[in-house]
């Protein structure tokens, strides 16, 4: 029989709370775990990543940041409350988290991703974020996510050229997304390239699981007319 460490013990039954997916029984053992000083550093980070896993950004910043006092430098607690801040909109404040990171993970795709969605967000800089996001895809070819927020900026840029490459090599990855379908056809559309338009909207009604959009398929009769008159 394995002696449990009284030094530890609330952290260890919080690990296992938390790898039956009992996450509030997690956050209470955790908790107890901080009130007890037992490996109090280790405690606010565990239960601040519970607290982000259950939606609650708030306190998880709060304990990431309980982390990062005591070290800085940690890159977890950094990408963690990173992502904490972007999640709540708050994207300068997940901009200086990620910015932290970089010097210290200067080749990590996701990192660079993050980068480039938070200053499209912030800074409005499309060019700047389309940079990071260019270096992304070029450390990782087959990471989807970059294309798609590069094809929506090219899009706002009005150079559709760019916007529909990217769109098409987003849709290429599974699983393709309604969303993206949508976007991909008004896309389309600007240049003229109506039954294109028309089966990429045909594709967004096809996987989206919403009740039917008649506009959509009025959309769609209006856009293979287009088609047929410009022929």
């Amino acid at each position: 029989m394995t002696e449990t460490n009284p030094d530890n013990q609330f952290i260890k039954l919080g690990d296992e709370h938390r790898e039956r997916g009992e996450l509030d029984q997690a956050v209470a053992a955790y908790t107890k775990a901080i009130e007890l000083n037992q490996e109090r550093i280790k405690a606010h980070y565990r239960r601040g990543l519970v607290y982000y896993d259950l939606n609650g950004f708030p306190r998880a910043i709060e304990d990431f940041g309980v982390v990062l006092k005591d070290d800085p430098e940690n890159k977890d607690a950094l990408t963690y409350r990173g992502l904490s801040y972007a999640q709540l909109k708050n994207y300068q404040l997940a901009l200086a988290d990620f910015e932290k990171l970089l010097p210290m993970e200067p080749d990590v795709p996701e990192l660079l991703f993050m980068v480039g969605y938070t200053i499209a967000r912030f800074e409005l800089d499309y060019y700047d974020a389309i940079s990071y996001f260019d270096r992304a895809i070029q450390l990782d070819p087959d990471f989807a996510e970059p294309y798609r927020e590069r094809a929506h900026l090219y899009y706002r840029l009005d150079n559709w050229k760019r916007a529909l490459q990217d769109f098409e090599k987003y849709l290429s990855f599974p699983p393709e997304t309604p969303k993206c379908h949508k976007k991909h056809a008004d896309v389309y559309i600007l240049p003229g390239r109506f039954s294109d338009a028309a089966r990429a909207y045909e594709n967004y009604l096809k996987l989206s699981k919403q009740k039917i959009k008649w506009h959509i398929y009025l959309k769609i009769l209006w856009l293979r007319m287009r088609a047929r008159l410009s022929t």
